[in-house]
């Protein structure tokens, strides 16, 4: 390093606060030391500052959901007061710039607590060996990042002389100087005047002029890219530049290696440096630009003023449309010089512009810097809510309150109304969509929206993923009618090859990209389809299925399509590319949970084992994943230099999700999760996460934690449910810990007397010693049976006819009748098995709960049986379904309590006998009804479900 100190020095760190308002709007304030005396810091404020947090050392995680209670015991004291989650959303090194040139030539006053962090965050961000500063914080030294974070400092106040900016000159010439930097900073300097517009290639404004159905016309790119070359395209056809003035002057000298006079500048407009290049001109392009930099020269000046106009209408729009939040930074600084040109300083969209400029300055331990949107907010609170709902811990008194606020701000968040400029601003509809960042910045996101769609379902609805977790009682904020309008809006993003893309579907040509101007950024001219956003949709649809039958038909029609694009996705190694982060780990865990909902799995599907054999083939020797953004760059999976938590995280619910059998590598995924977690329940910040066009990384450290949160979760539920043989001994220890927990929260939970408390705990204790299973010790168990049904059992009609098959004790047939109970309709519910103590059983509880209920004996395995010669709307079944040879391995307190013939299957070996015999009372007729579509609801065993599928294949009724 060529200076020990920031060159402006540093803030009084615990003078900073954090105020979030307005649906999410988060801003950094610098108090004077009295108002600091009045507005203490939060434990909020000091996390994101890098202060001690005197948080208190929790107990350490025994168990993966331990892991998971603590996390989660951690970052419930980082929710801000309105409920979401904010978060830095950094990683870009190029944003900066554009707000401080942005303020520099409007003459805003920057004041002076961003001047000094914003220098020191630049000192802190400077590459350690050449002082320069690369696309992104964890890239090499470039021209784009150097000469425009050089050019920063000195508007912020930083003396040419100081070492740091000696270095940094330095390494700039080295590079070739700032001639060299890519178009995006070409055109920054143009406007800051210390780079001359004729080097830079035509951005003409007329280009809007174009007829809509030209397949190269702006409206047809993606939207980042149309939203930042609309305000590029107004401000090189005016071409605007500041006011020359000494230290302007002075920067023309320091950025370039030889003399700005000397400069032949139409030269310059395709002379990039080779460090900088991701993305080279197509020959297309070149020429393109040969054409249109004739036409520069013989340009109609009225239609380049229709071409200015129209452009300034949609910028006009642009800044109406999102609360002049923008879309993202870039086309915000360029729309905020575009408005002050136009309507001067004083106008009301530039009070308004100058105001939101705050939303996008982040304060860090490191210094000020500028997050990528005017922040994440959704997309952090989302995941975390989901993360908590994972974890069943909803209800307790202590995560209760944490999870009310997420819901009701997820409820604040949602869009309600299309934009105010639709049509005309060539925008996608937003009626029900859930943003990135906040309601305000109001662009529809498809994965956004689904995953704000599933926190709100598991939040409100709290349906349980663990046996134990009680009804949601924290109120239904989001109304059904809301939750059909994401539903619709979803469904209307899916693109004719099944996927779906981020903010609106695919409305250009892929040849398109052949005239990316952006040398920096790969794939950036039209969207595409993403197995991230795709899963995110599929498991939103199928998460919303199960409270409710609104299009069920359209939404299987989508996820059957979208799980045909993920297959296609797939490349020859079993590998999935994933593009909003890093990067083939990320782009599994997605797609393997798409598959998991088709019914594919690691036992099934050649591709799903291809994936877990590319997968494992990645574990390094600690047991974690670990993956450089290198990957994005190049397309290959490159390893980081040590495991990454997150990516760990990653892969441990990617193979979760497959069933992968071997529980080896997943248990030390795990365990390397579990040992980086921190006393206080946090994980460290370790390297960046997320990435966008293929060269430049961003930041999501709350969502990356909701990661490490659900993985463990994810293991801890494959554990409880017995889905696959992932129990150790000390798993059985953990698990006996759990018990004692639940068991201790029953007895409380029944008696108020400490000495009644004692005597049942001893109780409880006791039958559980003896062998029986915790659920008749605590006599609860989760059905999800009426849920399935909720549509049907509703709505109003002629009598509904259910058919509970294999009923044993009666549970889930006195299920249904006590939620008909309320029902607008007539209704009869049948009760069969084959088993006379059964039956008794059944009309026992029956009678005990006063439940009209028909107990009757049949047997699915007799032809001629009468109940089975009927037809019903609704037929469950939970037959026997395990294998003789399984059987022997269950838990004996599952042997010892429960009937060997409510569990076996027949005697044909597979435990198939009584789906196969379903099956054909099916085609016979079983099901029929006349005004709903017949359910068929059955459970099988693990590893059953392809084969049951295939069983009713050939009945259309099924």
């Amino acid at each position: 390093m060529t200076s020990e100190a920031p060159p402006l020095g540093a803030t009084d760190l615990t003078r900073w606060r954090l105020r979030v308002s307005d649906g999410g709007r988060h801003v950094w304030h610098y108090l004077s030391e009295e108002e600091a005396r009045n507005w203490p810091q939060t434990i909020e404020d000091k996390y994101w500052l890098g202060l001690d947090l005197g948080l208190p050392t929790l107990p350490r995680a025994h168990t993966a959901l331990d892991a998971a209670r603590n996390g989660l015991e951690f970052y419930k004291h980082l929710q801000s007061s309105d409920g979401h989650f904010a978060g830095e959303y950094g990683g870009p090194m190029f944003l900066l710039p554009g707000l401080i040139i942005g303020m520099y030539v409007t003459k805003t006053p920057i004041p002076e607590p961003w001047r000094i962090e914003i220098a020191r965050y630049l000192w802190n961000r400077r590459n350690p060996v050449d002082g320069g500063w690369g696309i992104h914080i964890e890239g090499h030294s470039t021209v784009f990042g150097t000469a425009l974070n050089y050019t920063v400092l000195r508007l912020v106040g930083v003396d040419a002389d100081h070492p740091m900016m000696v270095q940094a000159r330095s390494t700039l010439h080295k590079l070739g100087g700032a001639t060299a930097i890519p178009s995006w900073g070409k055109l920054w300097l143009a406007i800051l005047n210390v780079y001359d517009w004729d080097g830079v290639n035509p951005i003409p404004p007329e280009l809007w002029l174009l007829p809509d159905w030209v397949p190269i016309h702006p409206w047809r790119w993606w939207i980042h890219t149309r939203m930042v070359y609309l305000p590029m395209g107004f401000l090189y056809g005016k071409r605007f530049c500041a006011e020359m003035d000494p230290l302007l002057a002075s920067l023309r000298n320091e950025l370039y290696p030889e003399p700005y006079d000397s400069i032949v500048w139409a030269k310059q407009r395709n002379h990039v440096a080779q460090v900088d290049l991701y993305a080279p001109h197509t020959h297309v392009v070149d020429a393109l630009f040969q054409v249109l930099g004739v036409y520069e020269k013989v340009h109609i000046p009225f239609v380049r003023k229709r071409g200015l106009d129209l452009a300034y209408k949609l910028i006009v729009k642009e800044d109406e449309n999102t609360g002049h939040q923008c879309l993202g930074p870039v086309n915000k600084m360029l729309n905020y010089i575009a408005r002050w040109i136009v309507e001067g300083p004083d106008s009301e969209a530039m009070r308004l512009h100058r105001e939101k400029l705050k939303d996008f300055a982040w304060m860090s331990s490191e210094g000020l810097m500028m997050t990528g949107t005017n922040g994440s907010q959704l997309w952090d609170t989302s995941f975390l809510g989901q993360a908590l709902a994972d974890s069943g811990l909803v209800n307790r008194p202590e995560y209760k309150e944490m999870a009310s606020r997420i819901l009701h701000w997820l409820d604040e968040c949602q869009i309600r109304e299309n934009p105010r400029h639709y049509r005309s601003a060539y925008r996608f509809a937003t009626k029900g969509a859930w943003p990135f960042s906040t309601r305000e910045q109001g662009y529809t996101v498809s994965d956004c929206t689904a995953e704000g769609l599933k926190a709100v379902l598991m939040l409100q609805e709290a349906k349980p993923v663990y046996v134990f977790r009680l009804p949601s009682d924290l109120g239904h904020p989001v109304s059904k009618q809301r939750l059909h309008d994401s539903v619709d809006l979803l469904l209307s993003m899916q693109n004719p090859g099944g996927g779906y893309a981020s903010y609106e579907t695919i409305n250009g040509p892929e040849i398109t990209e052949w005239l990316n101007p952006a040398e920096v950024f790969g794939r950036i001219m039209v969207e595409y389809a993403y197995p991230e956003c795709t899963t995110s949709v599929v498991t939103g649809l199928r998460l919303f299925q199960q409270y409710d039958s609104y299009r069920s038909e359209d939404i299987d029609a989508a996820v059957k399509a979208a799980v045909k694009y993920i297959l296609r996705a797939q490349r020859p190694d079993g590998s999935w590319y994933g593009s909003w982060a890093i990067c083939f780990t990320y782009a599994a865990m997605f797609a393997l949970e798409s598959l998991r909902h088709a019914g594919l799995t690691y036992e099934n599907n050649e591709q799903v084992r291809r994936a877990c054999t590319f997968l494992i083939g990645k574990q390094q020797a600690d047991g974690g994943w670990g993956e450089s953004y290198k990957s994005c760059e190049t397309g290959t999976y490159t390893h980081a230099p040590k495991s990454q938590v997150v990516q760990t995280a990653w892969v441990v619910i990617a193979l979760l999700h497959a069933k992968y059998p071997d529980k080896t590598p997943i248990e030390r995924g795990v365990r390397l999760i579990m040992d980086r977690q921190q006393p206080n329940g946090s994980w460290k910040q370790e390297q960046i996460e997320g990435i966008f066009n293929h060269n430049c990384v961003r930041d999501f450290q709350i969502a990356r934690a909701s990661f490490h949160a659900r993985s463990v979760v994810a293991l801890a539920d494959a554990l409880w449910q017995h889905k696959e043989p992932y129990e150790t001994r000390q798993d059985v220890q953990q698990q006996a810990q759990q018990y004692a927990r639940w068991i201790l929260e029953e007895a409380r939970a029944r008696h108020t007397a400490p000495q009644a408390v004692q005597n049942s705990l001893q109780d409880m204790i006791q039958r559980v010693a003896q062998g029986e299973p915790l659920a008749y010790v605590l006599e609860e168990w989760a059905l999800r049976v009426a849920d399935l049904l909720r549509h049907a059992l509703t709505q109003p009609g002629p009598c509904l006819r259910i058919l509970d098959l294999c009923t044993g004790s009666g549970c889930i047939a006195l299920l249904l009748a006590h939620e008909m109970q309320s029902s607008r309709r007539p209704w009869h519910v049948t009760a069969l098995d084959c088993d006379e103590h059964a039956i008794t059983l059944a009309r026992e509880n029956s009678k005990l709960h006063s439940l009209p209920v028909d107990v009757v004996r049949g047997d699915m395995l007799d032809p001629q049986d009468p109940y089975l010669n009927r037809s019903y709307d609704v037929v469950v079944c939970n037959p026997p379904y395990i294998v003789e040879d399984d059987y022997k391995t269950l838990p004996s307190s599952v042997r010892s309590f429960e009937a060997h013939g409510a569990l076996v299957g027949h005697a044909e070996g597979d435990g198939l006998a009584y789906y196969r015999r379903l099956a054909g009372w099916v085609e016979r007729g079983l099901l029929h009804a006349s005004n709903v579509s017949p359910q068929l609801i059955m459970e099988v065993g693990a590893g059953q479900s392809a084969d049951v599928v295939r069983l009713f294949d050939a009945s259309s009724e099924a």
